[in-house]
């Protein structure tokens, strides 16, 4: 940074700063800026400026230099090489903006310019501010997607926030089940939401699987848990008949490898 002379000025004057009016603009407001200090600008709205010129993406800067005087460039960016036309959203509706009913929030996004336009195709993402809450349009999630296209960021109709209820905790499996050794993983001090599972597995080595596998899920629905009427009860693995194997179609060049021990079921 350059240290200013303690005879001459400790500032530059915005107002003598020679930029291309009509393109460019000027982002501070304040009329001086001290030594050493910079200014950023911007194309006007509709133009963005070229990466190479605007690394960082906060505008053009110029430095103010010694004795007062602005460090202006050699050549500004000019249209077509600096300042280039752009297909863009300019409106991105802030949180203060949207339906208050929506329960949703702008998160973070990297614009285009320091106006906070984003590019045609480019996404900007809203999320409920209620962290239960997931969006009412049946996708499950809690995060919604706005996409730039023809100018335009915002939908017809924003989707809303709904809070999801709470589970209690899960019930224990019955005694048949439980004898089986089926047995609730999940632990109970776990707050379950709408839409989550509670996890049960096989613990005994000699029957380790149930109608559905090595593990049984129960959903949270709507708040509750829904026992089933007839637990599933863990048993043990079922073989395969091995000369049973699938021949491939002789194209494939493959063939069946049979191993000398049962094949028993989760075995490939």
């Amino acid at each position: 940074v350059d240290s200013a002379d303690p005879s001459g000025p400790d500032s530059c004057r915005t107002s003598d700063l020679q930029y291309p009016l009509d393109y460019m603009v000027l982002l501070e407001e304040d009329p001086r800026v001290a030594v050493g200090q910079k200014v950023h600008l911007a194309c006007t709205k509709g133009y963005i400026l070229d990466q190479h010129r605007d690394p960082e993406q906060d505008g053009f800067d110029v430095r103010c230099g010694r004795d007062g005087r602005w460090e202006e460039p050699r050549s500004w960016p000019d249209i077509g090489t600096g300042c280039n036309e752009a297909d863009l959203c300019l409106h991105v509706p802030t949180t203060d903006k949207l339906p208050p009913e929506s329960g949703l929030e702008l998160l973070p996004y990297q614009s285009a310019d320091p106006y906070g336009s984003v590019l045609d195709g480019d996404v900007v993402f809203y999320g409920c501010s209620d962290r239960n809450a997931v969006l009412d349009d049946g996708s499950g999630l809690a995060v919604y997607e706005a996409k730039c296209k023809d100018g335009n960021l915002a939908p017809e109709f924003w989707p809303s926030c709904m809070t999801l209820a709470d589970c209690p905790a899960p019930p224990d499996p019955d005694r048949d089940a439980s004898r089986s050794g089926l047995v609730l993983t999940t632990d109970k001090e776990t707050v379950l939401w709408t839409g989550e599972f509670a996890v049960y597995n096989c613990t005994a080595a000699q029957r380790p699987v149930t109608l559905t596998g090595p593990q049984y899920l129960l959903q949270c629905e709507d708040g509750e848990f829904t026992p089933p009427t007839v637990w599933p009860l863990c048993r043990e693995l079922k073989s395969c008949d091995s000369t049973a194997a699938p021949t491939p179609p002789a194209s494939t060049y493959l063939a069946p490898v049979i191993p000398s021990d049962p094949v028993v079921e989760l075995d490939h």
